[in-house]
């Protein structure tokens, strides 16, 4: 694992509760439904920067992916999908990484407790300019 990968790990959670992520949730009026050609859909839950303890900034995208949390082969698929339809959207000031978060979270809760369980997908920009998911040695598509 890259230092990138194993310093977002270990700091990820702590850096999130630290740190504001400055995410934005969609407006109220947009659709924050994704849907792929393979005919999986995602619901875009927030977006914006992420940061490191070392104060390096990547982007967060979180989503719900409607595959449960614990598919982790089925969510790996999912993953790459929105990886694909997001990725065209960072390529002009690409971050040195980027953070896919698949939560059961909705982007518009219901009133009251809501409880949410994720699992993180780590993309990471190489020097070969070529991005791989962390622990993959075959550059993302």
């Amino acid at each position: 694992m890259s230092r990138v990968g194993l310093l977002l790990v270990g700091a990820a959670l702590a850096v999130a509760s630290s740190r504001s992520l400055k995410a934005q949730t969609p407006a109220q009026d947009s659709q924050p439904l994704v849907r792929f050609a393979s005919g999986d859909s995602v619901e875009l839950i927030k977006s914006g920067p992420i940061y490191l303890a070392t104060g390096q900034a990547g982007f967060l995208i979180s989503f719900q992916p409607f595959v449960a949390i614990e598919d982790t082969l089925k969510l790996r698929v999912v993953a790459g999908e929105v990886w694909t339809w997001l990725r065209p959207h960072l390529d002009s000031n690409p971050p040195p990484f980027a953070v896919l978060q698949a939560t059961t979270a909705r982007s518009r809760p219901t009133l009251g407790i809501q409880q949410a369980h994720g699992y993180n997908f780590v993309v990471e920009r190489h020097a070969d300019g070529k991005w791989y998911f962390v622990n993959e040695t075959k550059p993302s598509q």
